[in-house]
């Protein structure tokens, strides 16, 4: 679903993914989700390249180069910093950053998230890009998550991060009320289809053996 998903939005083809999953693995969300980790732990290399490389930042490959050639064995993070004496792109996106952790140390997790959506105009960005709608739904949806958690008896970014990980790796997807759009592809499995009705049906992923196991005799 996932690779379908990513070429479809490459395309400019609006796609929704409805129950069968994808939100945490939506762009928009994957790139927030990393700067929240960030503004918990700069020093994380991975989720470093991803923020740099979103949208909402837009470095492209020679800047991330010139940015790891700053300081060849180091963090990445430290060669950032370096590069950012001399780089205007690179000082604004730190000084972003910085702003953001002190913003995290003074503030609610939904003021930071609201912070941080307003510095980066992250909802306008979405927008524009294809699948706009649908973008905006999520982001939405991933700030009340963090309102969702602060009702809670937990507190704080690196719980709430922590929180948002175990949901991924449990594989449960927060829900989207009325969030399909009727013109974009939906994606879902046979088993979801059920008892539904579609003018066009592609079926993908056919090459894999037939799962027979149910015809044989016990």
């Amino acid at each position: 679903g996932a690779v379908w998903r990513r070429e479809l939005a490459n395309m400019g083809v609006p796609v929704e993914a409805g129950k069968s999953g994808g939100f945490f693995e939506a762009a928009e969300i994957e790139v927030i989700l990393s700067l929240l980790s960030l503004v918990d732990n700069p020093r994380q290399d991975v989720q470093l390249v991803s923020a740099l490389r979103s949208a909402l930042f837009g470095f492209t490959p020679d800047e991330l180069t010139a940015i790891r050639l700053a300081d060849r064995d180091g963090e990445l993070w430290d060669a950032l910093c370096l590069r950012a004496g001399a780089d205007g792109k690179c000082r604004r996106f730190v000084d972003t950053l910085n702003a953001l952790r002190e913003t995290a140390r003074e503030s609610e997790l939904t003021a930071l998230i609201s912070e941080l959506y307003d510095r980066l105009d992250c909802l306008a960005v979405c927008a524009a890009l294809p699948d706009g709608a649908q973008r905006v739904t999520r982001l939405q949806r991933l700030f009340e998550l963090a309102r969702e958690f602060e009702s809670g008896a937990w507190r704080g970014l690196r719980r709430f991060n922590e929180w948002v990980a175990k949901m991924r790796e449990s594989g449960n997807e927060p829900s989207i009320p009325n969030a399909v759009d009727k013109k974009a592809v939906q994606i879902m499995s046979i088993h979801q289809s059920k008892g539904l009705e579609f003018a066009v049906v592609f079926l993908g992923d056919t090459a894999r053996r037939f799962n027979d196991m149910d015809l044989r005799p016990t």
